[in-house]
């Protein structure tokens, strides 16, 4: 596909498309007030997503080269230009005779079967726990829940049928807890519900790929959605950090000491310079400083944490 100035020019794509046979022909259709679906473009489909601020653009291309080294799942992302919408085009990973349930789903489900325990009382303010909801009260729940602890819960309610329950909540568990400690070493301010999801069928489900990871590099602004528990939203960021350092499983543990070994400052910096040569352009001069610059200041937080548990690694 043709490139303009770092962008693949959708417009051009498609025009082009168009005069080809029937069987090829490619159908853009509206998904929301700010994404397309495009299909069967060169043989794939495809998700266009709008960017109306310029500096969230480039950095899903960041993330998407860190988390095929950090072996974690993720679409290809390239950005494009559709009419005169510039944003990021996503290839759909999404398979026939599959059902994608979305986070905020799992936990809602959850949520109004158990919003008479204690549990759910001890995490939901009481002025939510009536009969019906407006979607803004509905966000607030959500926010609420979306912590590891209780999506474990949610999961283990929502498959609670299946023969491989056991499996295959721990896989998911494992996974999200894996992308909790990518968020954090991204600074990746939007993991909310609807941000991560299942896919399934009815004997099996896996999560699916990383998405919708343009608002990252936010110092020190970035705040995390997707937390470790519900009594650790109102504390500092790094303290959070540090709680999930000190009680999670040595894996996890360790797979973090991984990443912040892995991403140095001067990796992000040659990981930009390989994009650049990939998509034939400059990152804005004004982007690559504040991404770095939050990055580095970041990782010296991230680097005083590492020095101060020494031994205990």
């Amino acid at each position: 596909m043709e490139r303009r100035n770092g962008y693949i020019d959708l417009t051009s794509e498609i025009l082009k498309a168009k005069k080809r046979k029937k069987k090829d022909f490619v159908a853009t259709t509206r998904c929301s007030t700010d994404a397309y679906w495009i299909k069967n473009l060169n043989g794939k489909n495809y998700l266009f997503k709008v960017i109306v601020e310029t500096n969230q653009l480039y950095r899903s291309l960041i993330i998407e080269e860190m988390a095929k080294i950090a072996n974690i799942a993720v679409p290809h992302t390239e950005l494009a230009i559709l009419g005169y919408f510039k944003g990021e085009l996503i290839e759909d990973y999404r398979k026939d005779d599959y059902r994608y349930i979305p986070g905020a789903i799992i936990l809602y489900e959850y949520f109004l079967a158990m919003k008479d325990t204690e549990y759910i009382k001890s995490i939901v303010p009481s002025y939510l726990l009536k009969e019906k909801l407006t979607e803004e009260e509905i966000d607030i729940v959500l926010e609420k829940l979306n912590n590891l602890e209780t999506i474990w819960n949610a999961l283990d309610f929502h498959y609670r049928k299946y023969e491989k329950k056991n499996e295959i909540v721990f896989d998911i568990m494992k996974k999200l807890a894996n992308r909790f400690a990518f968020d954090f070493i991204t600074m990746q301010r939007d993991r909310h519900a609807s941000n991560w999801e299942t896919e399934e069928n009815d004997t099996d489900a896996v999560l699916t790929p990383l998405y919708d990871s343009n608002r990252s590099f936010y110092y020190p602004s970035f705040d995390l959605k997707f937390h470790i528990s519900d009594q650790y939203r109102k504390t500092d960021l790094y303290n959070e950090l540090e709680y999930f350092l000190t009680y999670s499983d040595s894996d996890f543990v360790n797979y973090f000491y991984k990443l912040y070994e892995l991403f140095t400052p001067s990796k992000i910096s040659i990981l930009i310079e390989q994009i650049e040569k990939k998509i034939e352009s400059k990152i804005p001069r004004e982007t690559y400083l504040e991404i770095i610059g939050s990055y580095q200041e970041h990782y010296e937080k991230l680097t005083e944490i590492v020095e101060r548990r020494g031994k205990k690694r």
